[in-house]
């Protein structure tokens, strides 16, 4: 891990369509009405804890954080390796200038650090992010080691 390297952390099937559309973008799941959609990296080295998605179940209705094995299984892990100039707001920035309430954000900070993950490595930015900044796009079965993304090319 460099300290100029900021990832962004996405299950795979998330990673074909950032890929169709040419550019990763900020998120408006789970953000108050008057807050600003964010796009978030970490220079960790291994996926982030946050990055794991929820889970509602068909048949029973009750809706869980996925393991991180449950999340490769079932859709795989993805990274986007940017320079870290892409994202130039810190956590205390972010709080700042998102207009995140105050109360989220406390809540937002205590999920991060029960689930082992460190708000202080977080890195935002408000603005998509074109795929051609990547300096890296990888995969992983674990969450630990990469590989290059491999993309078919297209027919015809």
């Amino acid at each position: 891990m460099t300290n100029d390297i900021i990832y962004h952390y996405c299950p795979l099937t998330y990673a074909r369509s950032i890929l169709a559309d040419g550019e990763l973008r900020p998120s408006t799941d789970g953000i108050g009405a008057r807050e600003r959609p964010a796009l978030w990296f970490t220079p960790r080295p291994t996926y982030e804890p946050t990055a794991v998605k929820m889970y509602k179940s068909p048949s029973t209705g009750l809706v869980r954080q996925l393991t991180l094995d449950e999340q490769a299984d079932r859709f795989g892990l993805a990274r986007f390796a940017v320079p870290a100039s892409v994202a130039p707001h810190d956590w205390g920035a972010w709080v700042r200038l998102s207009r995140v309430r105050t109360a989220d954000a406390k809540r937002m900070a205590r999920q991060a650090r029960d689930l082992g993950s460190d708000i202080s490595l977080y890195r935002a930015t408000f603005d998509a992010v074109p795929v051609d900044r990547c300096v890296d796009i990888e995969t992983s079965v674990d969450g630990r080691i990469w590989a290059p993304l491999r993309v078919a090319a297209p027919l015809g």
